[in-house]
């Protein structure tokens, strides 16, 4: 049984936008305050999309069993105020800003590294005592704010094996102790790709390598959007099976459950690929996770985890 969000009055309020993994960094950082504070749990599966378009993204949620009514128009309007407000202040949004009785938490998220500096873990949010509604609106990268809550986060985003056979004999060569999953966050559909929080390919290459070093006839599994931008790039020592789009892997949630099946992984920074390596562990805390330490949150891979540098 899933902890029922029920709470006596109180609501948490999450504004849902970005990806996959990002919703589900938001959804899970949401549930976990819910069940802390014994509030009612709200999900904006609007207004984070309305505006999206660079990427075009939508609500993507809905192949996972989850607690939390949708937001209703007049739930969704603290968010698009208080960013009103700061467009017209020109200035930053503060952490914790106050709202009749309740408050709205916003993080700031630094677009590229040129800014110095990571998004931090803010304690705040694992109290309970910010207010009667809490309205939440960031991208929250960090188990640190659902680690309280990590068994039940874990089951409410299991994910069932697809029923393409392609992907079940893929899985079948990945179960057999040597496969490496390198998971290449591109970026290429963004303007600034090259200049945002991608990391060189042979960043990956060493990881990759590394992570190789204490298996015994390694297998590669590349996942990322296409194979065409990575293969003659990617140099990795042993046999590569690209596991993309134009290859034929197109199933957004199968591929998301095949990245669990490896027993290593090389991950960037994606939220999708981060969620992939975090629900593998919970299956089986044997899997070895290597993150390439170009995140934007500053706790977003955990200290078991290794961590690989960019330079």
């Amino acid at each position: 049984m899933f902890y029922s969000i029920r709470g006596k009055g109180g609501r948490v309020i999450v504004r849902l936008s970005g990806g996959l993994g990002n919703q589900m960094f938001q959804y899970a950082t949401g549930y976990a305050l819910a069940r802390r504070t014994g509030s009612d749990l709200r999900l904006d599966k609007v207004s984070g999309f309305a505006r999206d378009r660079a990427y075009q993204r939508r609500y993507g949620l809905d192949g996972f069993s989850m607690e939390g009514d949708a937001a209703t128009t007049v739930e969704r309007f603290p968010f698009l105020a208080s960013r009103l407000f700061s467009r017209l202040a020109r200035q930053p949004k503060a952490l914790i800003s106050s709202l009749g009785r309740g408050v709205i938490v916003t993080e700031q998220v630094p677009m590229s590294h040129s800014e110095g500096k990571k998004t931090g873990f803010h304690p705040e949010l694992l109290g309970n005592e910010l207010g009667r509604s809490v309205f939440l609106d960031g991208a929250w990268q960090t188990e640190r704010y659902f680690k309280d809550s990590a068994e039940e986060v874990a089951k409410v985003f299991r994910t069932p094996p697809p029923g393409s056979r392609r992907y079940l004999d893929a899985a079948k060569e990945m179960s057999n102790g040597n496969s490496i999953a390198v998971c290449v966050r591109m970026y290429e559909e963004a303007a600034n790709g090259a200049g945002f929080w991608a990391a060189p390919l042979e960043v990956y290459t060493k990881a990759a390598i590394e992570a190789s070093s204490e298996l015994r006839d390694a297998r590669f599994f590349v996942f990322s959007t296409t194979k065409r931008l990575l293969d003659g790039k990617l140099l990795l020592p042993g046999k590569i099976e690209y596991i993309t789009g134009d290859e034929g892997y197109d199933d957004t949630l199968g591929v998301f459950w095949l990245m669990q099946q490896c027993t290593t992984l090389v991950v960037g920074n994606s939220s999708f690929y981060w969620w992939a390596a975090w629900l593998a562990e919970q299956s089986n805390p044997k899997v070895k996770i290597i993150a390439v330490d170009n995140f934007a949150h500053e706790d977003a891979i955990p200290d078991r985890w290794v961590k690989f540098p960019i330079e």
